[in-house]
């Protein structure tokens, strides 16, 4: 118990693997790294629900306005649209664009 389980060997192991699984994509490495982490009792929600959790903006209300958004950069009113971004940074919503579309998580 002086070194405290070896904690931060554990967490140092668990970023390495972390960095395989981002690298190599293999499910059965995702796999170990949950039920390793389940260990320390970290890793075990989802993702989007992690990084969207304690929003107390209606998530249907932010998706109307990534739409909302989407729609005037479709029609060339890139003022709404940075408009639109800046309200909901303002409210701590943070937009996250890709290829696949507009994403948010909670800053």
């Amino acid at each position: 118990m002086n070194d405290d389980f070896n904690t931060p060997i554990a967490v140092a192991l668990l970023f390495e693997l972390a960095a395989e699984v981002n690298r190599a994509s293999r499910p059965e490495d995702a796999r170990l790294l949950k039920a390793l982490g389940s260990v320390l009792g970290i890793l075990q929600q989802a993702p989007r629900a992690f990084l969207q959790a304690g929003s107390s903006v209606d998530e249907a209300a932010i998706i109307r306005r990534i739409e909302e958004r989407r729609a005037a950069k479709s029609a060339g009113d890139y003022a709404r649209a940075d408009a639109i971004r800046k309200s909901l940074a303002e409210e701590g919503i943070v937009l996250k664009d890709s290829a696949a579309g507009t994403t948010w998580v909670r800053a």
